[in-house]
């Protein structure tokens, strides 16, 4: 019988560690996976999100696997007893791991024939530990101004739009209104990232009804005080809108402070709407995004943003064209506020039941 073998620290399971362990028991009848200890791990600077007996009994259960064991020592010699296939990633040996090192020079001198599998591309651990903690930092922040405004620090403009200037909330709503008299269907309005209801409550007589959406509850609660019979405030994440037959979806600054996961994930559960308008800031020349570290004075606090251009927005909403579109005003070199109205391909849409 073939015994192979494959360690790794297997944290937040994804489609790449499948690979790996399907193309690895491949090579023999009987796969061993070692799972690195939380211990171990720690040591070699890493955070963990699942500890060692969870991860252990994660990997257990997936049916390539035969047989799993936790470790402690990195240069695997025990674990390589009695193996004839050791399977690791390209990585491996070129991490200033002495320990693996000696871990290949074992392999070497007892005839255990090494594999190397390439890393699936565009996912890891790392990625999508990195992507939670921004979608994390990009929740508090806007909770934070939530938390401004019931402490009566800011108003309900400036805590979404972070300005006093009432002519720039005059300007939104203006070019706003303007894309929607071009709109032909005008019963239900989808409103994604509401905030406080700013523009949401001034749209009223514009539709039959209107379903906004926010993640903060402090922005929703604070909607329904003044919120007339036909609109409908719910606290939920944007994607999680309910599948009504919408004529219109509204987006107002909310898809800068979305991964490219949720805006892409957003975009297709969007796809049948016939009309979509955009309020948002842009990138003027290219898209820009302000680092996780980023510090904005104005608002005294970090502040992350993704500005796309606007051929990444059309792009996106690949089920839609440009009906109409014209730049609000320009913040800096970099970007710009723009209020895009997008309309669906299909001229004959029937709203799906």
């Amino acid at each position: 019988m073939i015994k192979v073998y494959t360690p790794g620290v297997w944290d937040i399971l994804h489609f790449g560690h499948i690979n790996v362990l399907e193309t690895a028991k491949q090579y023999g009848d009987y796969l061993i996976v070692g799972v690195c200890s939380d211990k171990t791990t720690k040591l070699h600077g890493k955070n963990l999100i699942v500890n060692e007996n969870e991860r252990k009994k994660i990997i257990s259960s997936l049916k390539p696997v035969d047989e799993v064991i936790i470790y402690d020592n990195p240069d695997q010699i025990e674990q390589l007893k009695n193996i004839q296939i050791f399977v690791i990633g390209e990585e491996f040996g070129n991490q200033n791991v002495p320990e693996h090192q000696i871990a290949l020079e074992y392999c070497k001198n007892n005839n255990i024939n090494i594999i190397r599998i390439p890393r699936s591309p565009n996912i890891s651990s790392t990625q999508i530990k990195e992507k939670i903690s921004k979608e994390q930092k990009i929740k508090q922040f806007w909770e934070s101004r939530a938390n401004l405004l019931l402490e009566n620090k800011v108003d309900l403009f400036e805590s979404t739009s972070f300005t006093k200037d009432i002519n720039r909330k005059n300007k939104d709503l203006e070019f706003i209104i303007k894309a929607i008299k071009k709109c032909s269907l005008n019963e239900n309005l989808l409103d994604l990232g509401c905030g406080v209801g700013r523009i949401t409550l001034e749209l009223s007589s514009y539709f039959k009804n209107i379903y906004a959406n926010d993640y903060v509850n402090d922005f929703i609660e604070i909607a329904k005080q003044k919120a007339p019979e036909n609109i409908k405030f719910t606290c939920c994440d944007a994607e999680d809108f309910l599948p009504l037959n919408y004529d219109c979806c509204l987006i107002s600054g909310l898809f800068l402070h979305l991964t490219d996961d949720k805006v892409q994930k957003l975009s297709q559960k969007l796809n049948n709407i016939p009309y979509i308008i955009l309020k948002e800031s842009l990138g003027t020349l290219s898209r820009y995004d302000l680092p996780e570290d980023h510090y904005s004075k104005e608002l005294k606090t970090n502040y992350i943003a993704s500005y796309r251009t606007l051929s990444e927005i059309l792009n996106i909403f690949n089920n839609h064209i440009l009906k109409y579109t014209e730049i609000i005003e320009r913040h800096r070199k970099e970007t710009h506020l723009q209020v895009i109205l997008l309309e669906n391909k299909n001229n004959n849409y029937q709203p799906q039941n």
